[in-house]
């Protein structure tokens, strides 16, 4: 039973596995953002928000601060970073400074990638204000129009389905016969209903995040038909082509 073994040993021994933290933890508070293995970054989480923790300490002076974060840190720029940046962005918050998400499969091994990264930091907030702008391509959005039209047309097949069993189970009641019953049919409206609120908000999603200069797909100019008049740029065209 593994009760309370929280080292995690990264295949090292003790001298080289402090040198890796040591590195991995510098290079984040310097670029607050890297990309790691997934025991890497488990392994370095804590670390990370415990840095954070021992610079907001009032009892300390922030000469004796930086002597000690120096022990942890290569570099003066990334002790430098914790006490001038860091340490204020997270004044007014008590733990959880970092955040570590799925990146992907390494090519080669396979090996499982995390992100790991801290609070605020700037490519964090580019992406959160970028999400959805533009994000969505024209043919995605035609595939969600495509799948809310299947299942409204679904929705409504199963209505009137409904209303053909409530009808010939009314008339088996008068005939004392046993009912069909529409607890099936619910049940797939239930179903169909939820699907088409979540294809809803998806767009509605999107569209309210869309580039406002952007056309909508959908609603690009039509062709002249043959006897209507051009005008303007598409009229001289017209005329110095025949001219030709």
């Amino acid at each position: 039973m593994r009760h309370g073994k929280v080292l995690l040993k990264l295949s090292r021994k003790s001298k080289p596995r402090n040198k890796l933290l040591r590195n991995l933890l510098t290079s984040l508070i310097e670029h607050e953002r890297i990309v790691t293995t997934q025991a890497k970054a488990k392994a370095i989480s804590g670390l990370a928000d415990k840095i954070i923790t021992f610079g907001k300490k009032t009892n300390i002076t922030d000469e004796r601060k930086r002597i000690l974060l120096r022990a942890y840190l290569y570099t003066d720029r990334a002790v430098e970073k914790v006490m001038s940046e860091l340490v204020p962005r997270f004044q007014n918050r008590t733990h959880n400074y970092t955040m570590r998400s799925f990146e992907e499969r390494r090519k080669g091994d396979g090996a499982v990638m995390h992100t790991i990264q801290y609070f605020g930091n700037k490519y964090l907030e580019e992406e959160r204000e970028n999400r959805y702008v533009n994000a969505m391509p024209d043919f995605s959005l035609g595939i969600l129009n495509e799948e809310l039209g299947f299942f409204q047309s679904a929705l409504s097949d199963l209505t009137k389905k409904e209303e053909k069993i409530n009808l010939a189970d009314a008339s088996k009641e008068m005939e004392g016969k046993p009912v069909l019953g529409t607890k099936e049919v619910e049940d797939k409206i239930k179903f169909f209903e939820k699907q088409i609120d979540r294809v809803k908000r998806e767009i509605e999603k999107w569209q309210l995040k869309r580039d406002p200069n952007e056309e909508p797909p959908g609603m690009e100019e039509e062709p002249k038909k043959e006897g209507e008049k051009l005008e303007g740029a598409e009229a001289d065209k017209s005329s110095k082509k025949w001219l030709k």
